[in-house]
């Protein structure tokens, strides 16, 4: 796996200060990666936008039984409503 792509729906009642995807890999309890991606596009307050994430893995992820942990952090507990996320893991032949 060389990289993931991450979209989704989000709607929020009023301006979208910060959003993080954050993308953990770990394996066993030994955590390999940690990274923090920041949304910077502008999300419209009061309607659905769609949001995309890549992000593209410094070593490509070759250990299948590691567990991948994918979410969005809500740093600054703001409300906002999330549909359709969708997580596509990207392999490349090298």
């Amino acid at each position: 796996i060389t990289s993931v792509k991450l979209s989704s729906g989000i709607y929020k009642p009023d301006s979208l200060v910060k959003m993080i995807a954050v993308i953990e890999i770990k394996d066993g309890d030994k955590q390999i990666s940690w990274d923090g991606l920041l949304y910077k596009n502008v999300v419209n307050p009061n309607q659905w936008n769609n949001i995309n994430y890549q992000h593209n893995f410094l070593q490509p992820l070759t250990n299948m039984d590691a567990k991948v942990n994918i979410y969005l952090w809500n740093k600054d507990k703001q409300i906002f409503y999330i549909d359709g996320f969708k997580i596509v893991f990207i392999t490349s032949p090298n």
